[in-house]
């Protein structure tokens, strides 16, 4: 995923270049270690929300 990402990014920087921006292409900001730990981070913020939600079922 975050390959295809980074290419469309450079997509968009050469669409750019096209129309006469000159600057460099800024890097792809993300990398693969940086969207793993993203995902892994929804995953416990989404238990963590669902293990709540089943705590309040519960509850009542």
């Amino acid at each position: 995923y975050v390959d295809e990402c980074a290419a469309e990014w450079y997509e968009y920087c050469e669409m750019f270049q096209e129309r006469g921006d000159d600057r460099p292409f800024p890097v792809y900001p993300y990398d693969h270690d940086f969207v793993r730990e993203l995902c892994d981070q929804n995953d416990r913020e989404g238990k963590e929300e669902s293990d709540a939600a089943a705590a309040r079922s519960v509850a009542r």
